[in-house]
Order: C-alpha cells, then sequence, then structure tokens
C-alpha cells in the first residue's frame, strides 16, 4: 500500500511540472542576482525582468541591472530576446542578448549583454534560471564574465 500511495503522490507532483510554460502569449516577471569578480575587483548584481513570448519559445523583454561595487553603483536597462530551446517540457536551455544603456555616474554608455543557461521548471508557472554572461559596458572596461541565478514567473498563455 505505502508503494502505490508513493507512486500517486510522484505522478500528482510530476503531473504539476510538465507543463512548461513557453507558449506564445505567456508572459514573465522575474529576475535573478549574481557575482561576479574580474581582476582584483569582484561586484553583486540585481536583475529585475519583464517580457512575453512573442512566438513559441521565444520570449522579449526589459530588464533593469543594479550592480554593486566597491565604492560605486551603477544602473543599465535594456531590451533582451530569449530563445528557448531542446531540453524536456521541465528543463529547457535558453540563450539570452540584451542591448542596453549604462548610467555610470552622470554619463550613459552603450551596453550589451550575451549568456547561455537552463531553465528548470518547478511547476508549470515557476523556473529557477542559471545563467553564464558576458556583459561590456563601452570604453568602461574590458568587459567582464557573471553568473546569474534567478525565478522566473510565467502566467498567462495557452
Amino acid at each position: 500500500m505505502k508503494k502505490v500511495l508513493l507512486a500517486v503522490v510522484i505522478l500528482v507532483g510530476l503531473s504539476t511540472v510538465t507543463n512548461a510554460q513557453t507558449s506564445k502569449g505567456t508572459w514573465l516577471l522575474g529576475g535573478s542576482a549574481g557575482y561576479s569578480s574580474y581582476g582584483n575587483s569582484s561586484s553583486w548584481s540585481l536583475s529585475p525582468s519583464v517580457g512575453g513570448f512573442v512566438k513559441d519559445n521565444l520570449a522579449i523583454g526589459a530588464e533593469l541591472d543594479i550592480q554593486g561595487f566597491s565604492s560605486t553603483t551603477q544602473t543599465s536597462i535594456g531590451a533582451w530576446v530569449k530563445p528557448y530551446f531542446g531540453g524536456s517540457e521541465t528543463n529547457k536551455w535558453f540563450a539570452k542578448g540584451m542591448l542596453g544603456s549604462l548610467a555610470w555616474g552622470t554619463e550613459s554608455k552603450f551596453a550589451y549583454q550575451v549568456g547561455f543557461g537552463n531553465a528548470t521548471f518547478l511547476n508549470k508557472s515557476v523556473a529557477l534560471e542559471v545563467s553564464a554572461n558576458y556583459a561590456k559596458f563601452a570604453d568602461i572596461n574590458d568587459g567582464q564574465f557573471d553568473l546569474k541565478v534567478g525565478f522566473q514567473i510565467h502566467f498567462g498563455g495557452k
């Protein structure tokens, strides 16, 4: 009896995570946090984002990125595109490209970021995302690599 009950619990649990929401019309709300190290410096980041799927497995959106360094904070805002591919309904890979503007003190500079990651769907609406990214901020630095971990809430859609 215990084995049957355990099997039922597992099946019910799996049924709540088998419908990954990457279909056209689904909205995303979430963000990530990260830590990066380059040279003799390090920084932290918080990146809230919002977006939507314009077609199955292709989302576009906007992100605010706040980075803190030893004595300063910089803010960038940008538009991103994020195709999802491969994997399964509960685990999908994605690439992400973002173009935007970086506010550094009183100046504003062009910025871009590219990344690659994995979204693991904890249920039909929430995904845990882990990504590796490279960002370049105009002529401010030589570029930086970072790792980010975040959550995305998928709602609406089919």
